[in-house]
């Protein structure tokens, strides 16, 4: 605990936010190891899971993929479907915003199960307004194949540029 608290600021909500994003990627892992907490808390020189997350909800294409370079480079398959996983979870986040786009953030943030304050900085309001239903719709239905092409231990890279090419 120690060490994770070390590598993370001391900010409650960045804390919850990186025990969340290690729960989620750990899966049914029951043993949490150090090399687990560094792969997904800044060892990548800050780079992190929210990194990719924040660009594909701002469709940075550039910052995208490199930082799915980077943080995969040296993951293996299961770690790599974790933040597959993770990206389906968000585009599916932007689809619900999408279709209750009325509703205040508060509202939002039950139906999503975050904290109104996620909802609002990252800007899933805006988001849901700006990228398409068809560019999400796109990605979401070749995410079975991308999961068994990353299960074949194919280059995480070539399965995301194939997944979002209609995306960006």
């Amino acid at each position: 605990m120690n060490y994770f608290v070390e590598k993370n600021e001391e900010n409650i909500d960045v804390l919850l936010n990186e025990a969340n994003k290690l729960l989620t990627y750990l899966g049914n892992k029951e043993k949490i190891e150090i090399n687990d907490i560094e792969e997904l808390t800044g060892n990548y020189e800050r780079i992190n899971i929210f990194d990719i997350l924040n660009s594909l909800r701002k469709k940075d294409e550039k910052n995208f993929y490199k930082n799915i370079e980077y943080i995969t480079r040296d993951m293996i398959n299961n770690e790599v479907l974790g933040i597959l996983k993770m990206i389906y979870g968000e585009l599916k986040k932007i689809l619900i915003v999408k279709e209750n786009i009325s509703l205040s953030n508060n509202e939002l943030g039950k139906k999503l199960g975050l904290h109104p304050f996620l909802v609002k900085k990252n800007k899933y309001k805006y988001c849901a307004k700006n990228i398409s239903e068809k560019d999400i719709a796109g990605a979401l239905s070749k995410f079975p194949f991308a999961e068994h092409k990353l299960k074949l231990n194919t280059d995480p890279v070539i399965v995301m540029n194939y997944l979002f090419t209609e995306y960006f």
